[in-house]
């Protein structure tokens, strides 16, 4: 998880998968943009969901609500400096094929 104010890390996504259905959750985690009112040693800055796509399967159709976008700046920690360095973003196909491994592995399919 996204842990400390000067942490490199500054986006993290992670991934619930439910054990009973085909549902899957991913989500995106960035350090929160609100200030703390006081500071400690052990205080640590709080990270926020921006973005969460779910992932179903019913009736032999796979629902993915959308694309992700991981910024360039957040995994790098410079802006992007050419037309090669963008943005990353997870399509919903890419989604739907991590999920569809997993519920197959799951028994579901």
């Amino acid at each position: 998880m996204v842990r400390a104010a000067r942490s490199e890390t500054k986006v993290t996504i992670t991934i619930k998968i439910n054990r009973h259905s085909p549902q899957i959750d991913f989500k995106k985690w960035e350090h929160s943009t609100s200030i703390q009112k006081r500071t400690t040693r052990s205080s640590h800055q709080p990270a926020e969901v921006t973005e969460t796509v779910h992932a179903r399967y019913s009736n032999g159709i796979a629902d993915i609500t959308g694309d992700m976008t991981i910024p360039f700046e957040k995994i790098v920690g410079r802006k992007p400096r050419n037309a090669n360095e963008h943005d990353i973003v997870i399509t919903k196909a890419t989604f739907e094929s991590v999920s569809k491994m997993v519920w197959l592995g799951q028994k579901f399919l």
